[in-house]
């Protein structure tokens, strides 16, 4: 009797060397994520966020904030470590909108690169946009519409159509930069319509009564998308969760 031979499984470590990592110095978080290579749909290896918060004062001070960059600097050292330790091939190190905007990022920079030896590359928005929408292309090629990129310090809007990839606009309204507004609805949704406005290819026109009146839509007749006021309360909705948790634990 005939017996079929099995193949052996490939195994889905992979080859030592092969792995990469990056390091994402955001507004509101840093964040290490180590893949297994170079691909279309790597595989993640190693994911981890801090919560620092670099540009929480941004908007008032125009500086990095004083708290996060203490908070920074020893989870940097941190990340780095972790991903020498490992043998990646490659480590890219990027900062965006906090480190972009503020009089004090190219210090806060340099301060890196002196400390650990390396480069840090401080993207420019419409290049933030561009490689947000080719990492949403890589995940779903067949994608058409418009990807958006909420940050921490700023928001990047992308057309992707047909695998190509369209002029990106970025927009300084991170939920960071509009703590400000908390508590006056009218002028946050104001300010983020007429940033919205300054995208031409978008074809957003804000109602200025059906704002002020506060009625669901608020985008004008002749404005190509809708604009809509989605009613939410963080604070019950953390309560919830909360007395979900308490009764879970019972």
């Amino acid at each position: 009797m005939a017996t079929a031979r099995r193949r052996p499984r490939r195994s889905p470590r992979p080859a030592r060397g092969g792995c990469v990592a990056v390091v994402d110095i955001g507004s509101n978080s840093l964040r290490l994520v180590i893949y297994d290579g170079i691909r279309r749909a790597p595989r993640t290896l190693f994911n981890e966020k801090v919560m620092c918060g670099l540009g929480r004062s941004l908007e008032q001070t125009g500086r990095l904030d004083p708290d996060g960059v203490a908070m920074a600097f020893p989870n940097l050292q941190r990340f780095i470590a972790l991903a020498r330790s490992t043998g990646v091939r490659r480590l890219d190190v990027l900062a965006t909108a906090a480190v972009r905007d503020a009089s004090d990022g190219r210090t806060f920079v340099h301060e890196i690169e002196k400390r650990h030896r390396l480069k840090v590359k401080v993207l420019a928005g419409a290049e933030e946009g561009r490689l947000s929408a080719y990492g949403v292309l890589a995940g779903i090629p067949e994608a058409n519409g418009v990807v958006g990129d909420l940050g921490g310090g700023s928001v990047e809007l992308v057309p992707v159509a047909g695998s190509q990839v369209g002029a990106a606009a970025t927009l300084p309204i991170g939920p960071l930069r509009l703590a400000g507004y908390d508590g006056d609805d009218r002028k946050l949704r104001d300010t983020i319509d007429k940033h919205l406005a300054a995208v031409a290819w978008l074809g957003a026109k804000l109602d200025p009564q059906a704002n002020i009146s506060g009625e669901t839509r608020i985008s004008s007749s002749d404005s190509r998308i809708g604009l809509y006021v989605v009613p939410t309360d963080e604070e019950l909705m953390i309560a919830r969760h909360t007395l979900a948790l308490v009764a879970a634990a019972r």
